[in-house]
């Protein structure tokens, strides 16, 4: 009875969790520094500069955006961590979940190099939740199916429908 009990109360949140840093940088980061690190270590006396390049890869590691919505508290939590610290948090009070809003915003720029001209076009989508007459901005993505899938799961725990805007 215990544990269904909690599942409830856990069943009550949806969180999304989205890393600051892309995982490509992180690992390249974190092999990088390991490479260096070991040359530093047995080549040169600038160990220390070992102990630096660790902690930045275990920033880059850890800084997160993190959005939870308790509906049994009726609260939406914004924050943000670095070091498994929350270093700034917005919470907000609603009383009714509208829907989770789709947008999407066309970008288009040109790069110039001595050879030749490029231009690059892409498609930026905004996941929104609507609340009481407000709003707050979820998350943002370039790829589209893994941006509608987490909308989907957030909407599916919220029990709030999806409204797409394109």
């Amino acid at each position: 009875m215990s544990n269904q009990l909690e599942n409830e109360v856990a069943s009550m949140k949806s969180t999304l969790e989205e890393y600051y840093f892309s995982e490509t940088f992180k690992w390249t980061l974190a092999i990088g520094s390991a490479i260096i690190s070991t040359y530093l270590i047995v080549k040169t006396g600038y160990a220390w500069i070992s102990i630096f390049l660790i902690l930045v890869s275990v920033i880059a590691f850890s800084t997160k955006y993190l959005f939870e919505v308790d509906m049994s508290q009726q609260l939406i939590i914004d924050s943000f961590q670095i070091l498994w610290i929350k270093t700034k948090t917005r919470k907000f009070m609603y009383h009714e979940l509208k829907c989770i809003r789709l947008d999407k915003q066309h970008h288009s720029y040109t790069a110039n190099s001595r050879a030749r001209a490029a231009q690059t076009d892409f498609n930026e989508y905004i996941g929104t939740l609507e609340y009481d007459g407000s709003s707050i901005e979820l998350t943002r993505r370039v790829s589209y199916e893994a941006f509608a899938e987490e909308m989907k799961r957030m909407a599916a725990e919220l029990q709030i429908p999806i409204k797409r805007t394109f």
